[in-house]
């Protein structure tokens, strides 16, 4: 990592930190069970945000060139906040949920295609998948459950096949 990307990553680090932190604390006694969509759409987002942070650190950070720029806090932050928005929303507010979902991923592509270096930047459309489905859920409405469904299969065929041809392409 070059030594001037450090205090950005560092910065990058304590958001996450802070979003995942404040989310943790949603799962109470009354969400602990196996039928609760709560209990099950919380890890869901924590686990899209910990993949996102995974991807951050090994594939983002060694192609940062410089110290953080206003428009580098902007999109970095805007992207931790619409996770945060998502997760807020998640299941009292399908709607604000589903938009802050589909703009999570969008805001991904567009910073990835803003990447330079060795960032495999067209890998990043496979994000399209989670916000896709993400509309056509805001726009053809069902139950938390089926939404959470829909939304953890788009994210994990987007994921998969996204680390899969990274692995590809790296080797």
């Amino acid at each position: 990592m070059p030594d001037d990307a450090m205090p950005r990553s560092l910065f990058v680090d304590f958001m996450y930190a802070v979003a995942v932190g404040a989310t943790i604390v949603r799962i109470d006694p009354s969400h602990l069970h196996v039928r609760s969509v709560e209990f099950w759409g919380v890890w869901f987002l924590i686990a899209v945000f910990l993949e996102d942070f995974y991807l951050y650190h090994t594939k983002v950070v060694p192609n940062l060139t410089s110290r953080l720029t206003a428009r580098g806090l902007i999109v970095e932050m805007t992207i931790v906040f619409t996770w945060y928005v998502a997760q807020v929303a998640f299941p009292t507010r399908p709607d604000w949920f589903l938009i802050s979902f589909a703009v999570f991923f969008l805001l991904k592509l567009l910073a990835g295609l803003g990447m330079g270096g060795s960032y495999p930047t067209r890998n990043d459309f496979l994000f399209l998948l989670p916000v896709g489905t993400a509309l056509v859920l805001l726009f053809c409405p069902s139950s938390g459950s089926t939404s959470l469904i829909a939304l953890f299969l788009a994210w994990f065929v987007s994921v998969g096949v996204w680390w899969s041809a990274e692995t590809k392409q790296a080797g």
